[in-house]
């Protein structure tokens, strides 16, 4: 059984454009922000990058969404990270990586073992050339993407890129275990 908690933690420094129309027809929203539906980058933008990276943010952002929303967890030293799964398996090389512990939860691992993880080149591989043809991504994207440089972000490092971007982020708290929400909540 899953459990699931979320927490919504706005990083607003101004006021931002509300999508209205096509996508990135972004225009400023004369009504109050709350009256208006907003776009939300699923996982980041999950159809323009690896899911719940920094890069599929800046491309949610680029494409006009309002905000985002990521999952985190904790690491096994207590290092917020983001990540949707409770394991590596679909979203990493972490079977090359790591042999023998695909299907282990993330709290079994350390951050510096997380950010030994490719989190880009199985999206690359899986949607990278639909995407392209489809004119979500470009060239370049696609080949950082499959380069082995993506990485798993820190909830830090995923706060500090919402606020260098002037966005807004949806902070889903992951926990697989029942009643084990324990020290993230506090951390977020």
């Amino acid at each position: 059984m899953k459990i699931y908690y979320s927490a919504f933690l706005p990083l607003l420094l101004a006021p931002f454009p509300l999508l209205l129309g096509s996508p990135g027809a972004a225009k400023k929203a004369s009504a109050p922000l709350a009256a208006l539906p907003l776009v939300i980058g699923h996982r980041g933008g999950r159809d323009l990058g690896p899911e719940n990276t920094l890069a599929a943010a800046r491309a949610g952002h680029a494409a006009g969404a309002d905000m985002w929303e990521l999952d985190t967890q904790l690491t096994k030293d207590l290092v917020p990270v983001i990540l949707h799964d409770a394991t590596f398996k679909r979203t990493t090389n972490v079977a090359k990586v790591f042999p023998g512990r695909e299907n282990d939860p993330l709290r079994t691992f350390t951050l510096a073992e997380v950010k030994k993880l490719d989190a880009g080149s199985w999206w690359a591989k899986r949607y990278g050339k639909k995407a392209l043809a489809a004119g979500r991504i470009t060239k370049e994207q696609l080949d950082f993407y499959a380069s082995g440089k993506v990485r798993i972000p820190t909830l830090e490092e995923a706060l500090l890129l919402t606020k260098e971007l002037n966005w807004r982020v949806n902070i889903e708290v992951k926990v697989f275990r029942p009643g084990k929400l324990g020290p993230l909540v506090p951390k977020v």
